[in-house]
């Protein structure tokens, strides 16, 4: 479709309008049981520590005090670091205080910790339509409609977004970001699928009868699925923690010792 250049104008006004209005209302995920991740994984101690301030900050946030919400959300990444929610979350309150370089740096520290997570592509999305960089706001709407819940109002919103931006801009002002949201879920599709079936053969070849009737080294074998996951997301934190877990689960198993060294030593070299 054609569009003329007084037509993009009206269109681009209005866009930037709504999106101002949306600005104010960053996505914030919903506080859940401290003691259980959103996987229904049992949490370590200070990953429950980390959540119940969480939910404290969640707390003085619903009701406008801004800086003790800050408070908590800081002393949950103090005791876990690669929390990924509630580097969102202070992302939300440093934007609402006008912050929004810090809001950024948060927003992108949670995709890195966890690509797959949904909320602060929107919130990142809202802060390129504010700086005017819509090919940017586009191709945040586009991973989080790519990766949200069909049933989630934000999902919606986000494919009404980066429609609108394509309207603004064109059919030829998107084609490599496009490519690149279809190429990011499509990879992080099959490396999880290999990374579950190769650990599945390495653990069951192994251990075939033992790991069908073990329900501890089932959940090793899953824990140690998780850790890979995790690494090939670049989230070497949380991937040794997952391969420590599951060590301890089942502290014969060599595959997962050596993971764990390799892990350490990334560490000590970053």
């Amino acid at each position: 479709m054609v569009i003329t250049s007084h037509l993009k104008h009206i269109f681009r006004t209005a866009f930037f309008v709504l999106g101002i209005m949306s600005g104010v209302f960053a996505q914030q995920t919903a506080a859940k049981n401290p003691a259980v991740a959103a996987s229904g994984e049992q949490l370590t101690p200070l990953q429950q520590q980390a959540r119940t301030y969480r939910a404290q900050g969640a707390q003085f946030q619903r009701i406008g005090k801004l800086d003790e919400a800050m408070v908590f959300y800081q002393k949950a990444l103090e005791v876990d670091p690669v929390y990924a929610v509630a580097y969102n979350d202070l992302g939300v309150i440093y934007e609402a205080k006008g912050l929004t370089d810090r809001a950024e740096q948060c927003y992108l520290r949670a995709t890195q910790i966890d690509p797959m997570y949904a909320s602060p592509y929107a919130n990142l999305a809202l802060l390129c339509e504010g700086k005017r960089d819509l090919v940017m706001a586009a191709f945040y709407w586009g991973k989080r409609a790519a990766l949200g819940d069909p049933a989630d109002p934000w999902t919606a919103k986000a494919k009404q977004r980066f429609e609108d931006v394509r309207m603004v801009l064109g059919d030829s002002g998107l084609n490599r970001h496009e490519q690149e949201v279809l190429d990011f879920m499509s990879q992080t599709t099959a490396r999880k699928t290999a990374i579950k079936e190769a650990e599945y053969e390495k653990v069951t070849r192994s251990k075939p009868a033992i790991v069908k009737k073990d329900p501890t080294l089932q959940r090793a074998k899953d824990l140690f699925w998780q850790a890979h996951v995790e690494y090939e997301a670049g989230n070497y934190e949380e991937a040794l923690k997952k391969a420590v877990d599951a060590s301890l689960l089942d502290p014969e198993n060599k595959n997962i010792t050596d993971f764990i060294d390799k892990l350490q030593t990334m560490l000590l070299l970053k």
